[in-house]
């Protein structure tokens, strides 16, 4: 790889109570067939009710209950129709979306293509510090409104992944947002949406209550009458609270717990491949603050930049020891950049090798046969034993003097 070394994908599911993405691994503890309100606990909650604040996970798997974005995507990621009914390019620079017909806000408003542009327009200013969804969004140079039902985007030269853009953006009720002012999505009052379940209460970082709505335009009707999503931090808290009935359903089942929860008769624990792909990269800059020599002094250039350096950390990596023990037999070793169930993959990509011996070779063919230091930088507790692979990459990168 020029840039950045795969290491592997989480075969962990990506699980939607109706549309709240609940990632990762879940379990479900029994519930009676007529149940009409789930308790879920959930690792961490939406820090904003406005659902392009922000692109973190939780955030935008908790408003995929509530909005709707023009498209949708299906179990095996294609791209479906949402608001959206069609979608097709009408030139080279120039997309035109065709909209549903049959859809009302929640509080009665009909759904138009004036809330569309209204929505698409807004998102670069109501982005938080991390940017949110402007990278969706920033090949569109001009929205026009061709009729209540037909909305168009010329773009800026071609844009072929314009349709996959707008899958990720939240559409929202001009009339709602417009009304309520700049407090209304604190107050709630603005998050009004199309989705199945409509917001009821929150609080940041505790908890979210959502109630179904029966105006709900889908031919999917939400089953549950109401939703409470816990925020419990703690994996193993979260899993004392699935077995002692605290909660219905959990996401990011620690690995460890695995093996006990499915053991459980009245527990179901589900599992299946994510779009996850655990990524070491490399700093590529001409010098590395991270980057020193044996004895901790600068080095004159960054080896980094050297692709028998990155070849040799690659080939140095054990992907199928980190999956099977590290991982706990919950990922697999990845081959590419995306995970082999993600669009635009190579499905026949070679395994990567592992091989400590050819690593040792070009590193002393890129000059550094003894190697050198670099810190190390990874997330914490953000995706499943991502501190455990972290420290299981340091034996074999100092097998090749790293």
């Amino acid at each position: 790889m020029q840039r950045g070394t795969n290491m592997m994908d989480g075969r962990s599911s990506i699980f939607c109570l109706r549309r709240w993405a609940l990632g990762l691994l879940i379990a479900l503890a029994a519930l009676p067939a007529r149940a009409q309100d789930l308790t879920v606990g959930v690792r961490s909650g939406q820090l904003s009710l406005d659902p392009q604040f922000n692109s973190n996970g939780p955030d935008t798997s908790a408003a995929r209950n509530v909005f709707d974005a023009l498209l949708r995507r299906g179990p095996d990621f294609t791209l479906l129709p949402n608001l959206a009914t069609e979608w097709h390019a009408v030139g080279p620079d120039l997309w035109e979306f065709k909209l549903r017909r049959d859809v009302s806000w929640q509080d009665g408003t009909p759904f138009t293509a004036a809330d569309v542009a209204f929505s698409v327009a807004r998102v670069p200013q109501a982005a938080d510090a991390t940017g949110g969804f402007r990278a969706y969004v920033k090949s569109i140079r001009q929205i026009i409104v061709v009729d209540d039902h037909t909305i168009r985007f010329a773009t800026n030269g071609p844009a072929a992944t314009l349709p996959a853009e707008l899958e990720e953006v939240f559409i929202l009720s001009q009339k709602a947002v417009t009304q309520a002012g700049p407090e209304g999505f604190k107050t709630g009052a603005a998050a009004i949406g199309t989705g199945p379940y409509r917001f009821v209460a929150w609080q940041p970082s505790v908890s979210a209550r959502l109630q179904r709505w029966d105006g709900y335009w889908g031919a999917d009707k939400p089953h549950w009458k109401t939703a409470t999503f816990e925020v419990i931090p703690e994996d193993a808290s979260r899993a004392a609270a699935l077995l002692s009935g605290q909660v219905d359903l959990i996401n990011y089942v620690p690995p460890s717990v695995v093996g006990t929860l499915a053991a459980n008769p009245q527990i179901g624990v589900f599992k299946c491949a994510s779009i996850y792909v655990y990524i070491l990269h490399p700093d590529g800059r001409e010098t590395s603050p991270a980057v020193s020599d044996l004895d901790g002094k600068p080095l004159p250039k960054n080896p980094f930049r050297d692709l028998r350096v990155r070849k040799a950390m690659s080939m140095a990596i054990d992907r199928d020891a980190i999956a099977q023990v590290t991982m706990e037999g919950l990922a697999t070793p990845a081959r590419q950049l995306m995970p082999l169930n993600f669009v635009g993959v190579d499905p026949n990509a070679p395994k990567l090798p592992y091989d400590v011996k050819g690593a040792q070779a070009l590193m002393a063919e890129a000059g550094y046969p003894k190697g050198f230091k670099v810190r190390l930088t990874c997330t914490n507790n953000r995706l499943p034993n991502d501190d455990k692979v972290c420290i299981a990459l340091a034996p074999m990168l100092r097998r090749i003097g790293i």
